[in-house]
């Protein structure tokens, strides 16, 4: 049985198995770039156009593709410098709920979570004010003074 009887066919069978690829390897872009050429060859087998140019628009256009999707992909940040997860906690401000003392964790409110905070050097926080977080080590937050 075969499955493939003209070259639209062969295009278009290339283009989404290229993008599964794609799916199975995210962050690469290769395979999305081959997607893009298969399309365009897809479209011009569509309007009748020799095999020849069909190969020449999938490999330009894949090309042209790869040039695009990579100049996009480096304008976004890296992964250390976006702020996720904790680490985004950073340099906001927190309001104690528990008293800090030194060389003990107590307890701060932040956007609406309590979290364990344990003060820097010998500070030592009384409930209700308002420290900053300065660094994250595990669950805890490490917290200072305002200035």
């Amino acid at each position: 049985m075969d499955i493939i009887h003209t070259p639209l066919q062969l295009w278009i069978l290339a283009f989404f198995v290229l993008i599964l690829f794609e799916m199975g390897t995210p962050g690469l872009f290769y395979f999305l770039s081959f997607a893009c050429g298969a399309l365009g060859a897809g479209v011009l087998a569509w309007l009748g156009c020799s095999l020849t140019i069909q190969l020449y628009i999938f490999l330009s256009g894949s090309i042209v593709a790869l040039g695009i999707l990579r100049k996009w992909v480096k304008r976004l940040p890296k992964d250390s410098e976006r702020e996720s997860n904790v680490y985004a906690l950073i340099g906001k401000k927190a309001l104690v709920t528990k008293e800090i003392v030194p060389h003990k964790t107590g307890q701060v409110k932040i956007l609406g979570q309590l979290w364990v905070a344990q003060g820097k050097m010998d500070n030592h926080f009384k409930v209700g004010n308002v420290v900053v977080i300065k660094h994250v080590t595990g669950v805890r937050l490490i917290v200072e003074k305002i200035d």
